[in-house]
């Protein structure tokens, strides 16, 4: 998430080209696999431990968040925890296939709020822009903030 977007913008000035800076943000970001403690509080449940990232989508954007619809309210959350070197491969080929959420080390929810209490050193990004880290974090869905076209 987060530090894949910090990694490509500065590959995006260093290389200049979109498509190759994405790729090489991918291979750097396969060899650093970096946990951060994190505390979250998803449908009253308190989640603590050493987590790799955490998706929390209304859409499907990146993939993480493979079965959110924009209409509904709800919110997906994908949590990932530390993967073997093996099961980063078989994890990435998953997200292609839009299979995340099977893959052992991926803990799927859906919650209609999510409260991030701490997420120690980790990066935080909103739809590719970087945010500030103020803690704790309440995110949840504004009902019929903006209208959205579907087109058939």
């Amino acid at each position: 998430g987060a530090r894949i977007v910090k990694i490509t913008d500065q590959c995006k000035r260093f290389w200049g080209v979109k498509f190759l800076s994405y790729f090489m943000a991918l291979l750097s970001i396969i060899f650093e696999r970096k946990l951060y403690r994190m505390h979250l509080k998803i449908n009253g449940e308190h989640i603590r431990g050493r987590i790799m990232t955490v998706c929390i989508g209304s859409a499907w954007g990146y993939g993480q968040a493979p079965s959110a619809v924009p209409y509904n309210g709800w919110l997906d959350v994908s949590v990932i925890y530390r993967p073997e070197l093996l099961q980063l491969w078989s994890g990435l080929w998953m997200l292609i296939q839009g299979r995340i959420l099977n893959h052992k080390v991926v803990m799927p929810y859906r919650t209609q709020k999510v409260k991030v209490l701490r997420a120690q050193n980790a990066s935080v990004d909103l739809d590719g822009r970087i945010l500030d880290r103020h803690f704790p974090l309440d995110i949840s869905v504004l009902h019929e903030a903006i209208t959205l076209i579907i087109p058939n």
